[in-house]
């Protein structure tokens, strides 16, 4: 009887045992915070490495995010591995739930940078208004920094191709110089782009293929038409790529390049000065 009261207690308490081990298994296996943010940092280590052959640095940016068409751009861009900066306006954040969680993604990307882009976008595109308001601008820029937590002051100013970096300084319209000023002196270091990967308005799609953009690169880089020799900022809006046709364009451009030895995909503070 003893023996089948033993036997009893064994079936019963095995599985429980197995249960256990497996439960300080997982939670031992599980990855603590600090675990993942050394993984990341690995990871992005191991992107920004180039190769000897590289001679031009590109830097793949998206504007007005999040939105329509940051979840396509995301994808690719965790699929294929490459780095990418993206600004960020800062209502567009709190719009939504989904722009919310949108965000949130951007975020626990290890391949995307996230930098400000005003939290109004110039006053939902009153641009004239809003740089004639210096004091307004910085208190736009500084709300999206101060609400959305960047890890850097990179900026970019709605509606203009304006830098203020250690060694670029240039203004595209000569009433926004105040307001680009006052916010370098707030501490934002202000990049535009070389060339903008444009919409066709009548089409909806992007105004040149992948591969003549492609071409169009190669001919900048040539040519030393941009701000620094050997470092290229190109802008796209991020809304554009909702279009299956653009999308598919936005593919092949980074599959492309990603075969091009002589290329290499960076994040703007990795920018020269």
């Amino acid at each position: 009887m003893k023996a089948v009261i033993v036997l009893l207690q064994v079936v019963l308490i095995f599985p429980l045992l197995i249960l256990f081990s497996g439960a300080i298994l997982m939670s031992c296996n599980r990855p603590s915070a600090t675990a993942k943010k050394n993984n990341k940092d690995r990871t992005i280590k191991a992107s920004k490495v180039s190769p000897n052959e590289v001679k031009k640095t590109l830097f793949l940016t998206f504007d007005d995010g999040p939105g329509t068409g940051t979840n396509n751009v995301s994808q690719t861009v965790e699929y294929e591995k490459i780095l990418v900066t993206f600004f960020i306006i800062g209502n567009h954040v709190f719009n939504s739930r989904k722009q919310r969680q949108t965000w949130a993604a951007l975020k626990a990307d290890p391949y995307i940078e996230l930098c400000n882009h005003g939290y109004t976008h110039a006053w939902h595109n009153n641009f004239n208004k809003f740089y004639l308001c210096p004091d307004s601008v910085v208190t736009d820029f500084k709300l999206t920094e101060d609400s959305l937590d960047f890890t850097n002051n990179i900026a970019r100013m709605p509606g203009r191709n304006i830098w203020r970096t250690g060694t670029v300084k240039k203004t595209d319209i000569q009433n926004s110089v105040a307001a680009a000023d006052s916010l370098r002196k707030a501490g934002f270091i202000l990049i535009g782009w070389d060339f903008e990967w444009s919409l066709n308005p009548k089409s909806l799609n992007v105004a040149i293929t992948a591969d003549t953009l492609i071409k169009k690169l190669d001919s900048l880089f040539e040519h030393n038409k941009t701000r620094k020799a050997g470092n290229l900022v190109l802008l796209a809006h991020d809304r554009i790529f909702k279009n299956s046709y653009n999308f598919l364009q936005l593919r092949r451009l980074i599959e492309k390049l990603k075969n091009r030895k002589d290329y290499r995909l960076s994040w703007l503070s990795d920018y020269p000065n």
